[in-house]
């Protein structure tokens, strides 16, 4: 069983309790309205009994599961990939700032917080499932930066504050070759939203 369907599979049945009692108050709302209709129009009442109340309500939750969750999941993914089919996945379209600040709003001044992010960050470049672009000197053409580099690399944290692509944002530290720097980092956006999705 792939995980796709055990996580749809534990998420319906973790609606099965909810669905339930949204049955439950249902039919106890539309069998007093029967009873209030019954007495008005004909002068006298009846009972429902348990037994039809769980009836009416487990059929109310079997539709919800088997209708109207299935839906919501399908609305759901619509919304995303739509989301997602907006985005130009053409090229470095993103500073690291915006990176960083996607993946966490708040906080990022604070050093375990970006320390926390930047190895994130630093695990999907050396792994290349993010790619990264950057400039080695001011006025330099942007260029792609290998995956190597980030296995020797550390965050500057610069592009933390606004204003500083010129600084260097990354540098690369090996004894036997010169220190190599980037800075002015972009990625692609539509990479960096499949891998850290809100």
């Amino acid at each position: 069983m792939t995980p796709n369907i055990k996580g749809y599979l534990l998420a319906l049945a973790q609606e099965v309790l909810p669905a339930f009692r949204r049955g439950v108050i249902a039919v106890t709302a539309l069998a007093y309205i029967i009873l209030a209709g019954a007495y008005f129009l004909v002068g006298h009442t009846f009972s429902l009994s348990t037994f039809q109340l769980w009836t009416g309500a487990l059929a109310i939750a079997g539709v919800e599961i088997m209708v109207v969750f299935p839906y919501r999941l399908w609305k759901a993914n619509v919304t995303e990939l739509n989301a997602l089919k907006s985005v130009d996945y053409s090229g470095p379209d993103w500073t690291i700032r915006e990176l960083f600040y996607h993946i966490m709003p708040e906080g990022l001044t604070k050093t375990d917080n970006r320390e926390e992010v930047g190895l994130d960050v630093m695990d999907k470049l050396s792994t290349s499932q993010l790619s990264a672009w950057g400039r080695r000197a001011p006025g330099r053409p942007l260029e792609f930066i290998g995956f190597l580099f980030w296995s020797k690399a550390r965050w500057t944290y610069w592009f933390i504050a606004d204003g500083h692509d010129e600084h260097e944002h990354a540098i690369s530290h090996d004894l036997l070759a010169d220190d190599e720097t980037f800075r002015d980092i972009r990625v692609n956006k539509g990479t960096a939203l499949r891998i850290w999705r809100k």
